[in-house]
């Protein structure tokens, strides 16, 4: 009996042991791997973009936890560099953005939306960009050869629902065309908000106005999560001398269909 209970202590310490050195092990993988993830350069990104997408990674340099990247927007084989670098770090609370064209640090943080549903929060800010880049998008804007500044800002972001009912506003301010020689044109404001007030991006009305200008712009249409349907008109604005409205003949025929004075456009119903 002696020796069965030696015999039982001796396995017992054995598998301990083995237990142990099984722990250690994993341990050191997981170790390892966390090692091997914070050194991971950040031009592995450049991968995981789509070819086909509005916009590109064209270098990347540090580590995907903290690094910065040159991005190119719009269409493929019509993109435009920014001239600037994307700087990243992530921390506890998400991944920090800076950019010079940002006011200020945006957070996005990965959660889930339900049980099953990912999600990404954002926090509030504002991004100011020159309307040249527009051009990148391609036609019918880039025959616009559109000029001035725009301004996007957007609200804090809650598990990918806005709190509010605006999701979106874009201001473009001193607007220009290279089709008409009247400059500025006016500025413009146009805006996203939630179909149903619940600031969910599913179910979108968008609005374009105009804020001042002699050129009069109006749009209104919806946007399914999928397509952007927006219609509108174009005109000069009542009162404006005989040689400025003159002048905005050529840019009111390339936004749209003339009808009379005005010049009618759209995207779909």
């Amino acid at each position: 009996m002696a020796s069965m209970a030696l015999l039982e202590r001796w396995q017992a310490r054995r598998a301990a042991g083995a237990s142990r050195i099984l722990g250690l092990l994993v341990a050191g993988i997981l170790v390892g791997l966390l090692a091997a993830l914070s050194v991971l350069p950040a031009r592995w990104l450049m991968r995981f973009v789509d070819d086909d997408g509005l916009y590109a990674i064209v270098d990347a340099s540090g580590t995907i936890w903290n690094g910065s990247a040159l991005l190119a927007v719009g269409p493929a084989g019509a993109r435009r560099t920014l001239p600037q670098p994307l700087d990243w770090q992530w921390t506890w609370h998400g991944v920090m953005l800076r950019h010079p064209w940002l006011s200020g640090t945006v957070r996005l943080a990965p959660g889930w939306h339900g049980l099953f549903t990912p999600s990404v929060s954002m926090s509030a800010g504002s991004l100011r960009l020159p309307a040249d880049i527009l051009a990148a998008f391609g036609s019918p804007v880039n025959t616009l050869a559109p000029g001035g500044n725009l301004e996007l800002r957007w609200p804090d972001y809650d598990a990918g629902v806005a709190r509010g009912p605006e999701l979106l506003q874009v201001q473009w301010r001193d607007a220009s065309s290279a089709l008409s020689t009247v400059n500025p044109l006016g500025s413009y404001r146009l805006q996203a908000t939630a179909g149903k007030g619940q600031g969910k991006g599913n179910d979108v009305v968008v609005t374009l106005t105009t804020l001042n200008g002699p050129l009069k712009v109006q749009a209104t249409g919806n946007w399914n999560g999928r397509r952007l349907a927006l219609n509108g008109a174009a005109e000069a604005e009542a009162g404006v001398p005989d040689n400025v409205r003159q002048n905005l003949e050529t840019l009111l025929s390339a936004i749209g269909r003339r009808d009379g004075a005005r010049s009618v456009f759209g995207t779909g119903p």
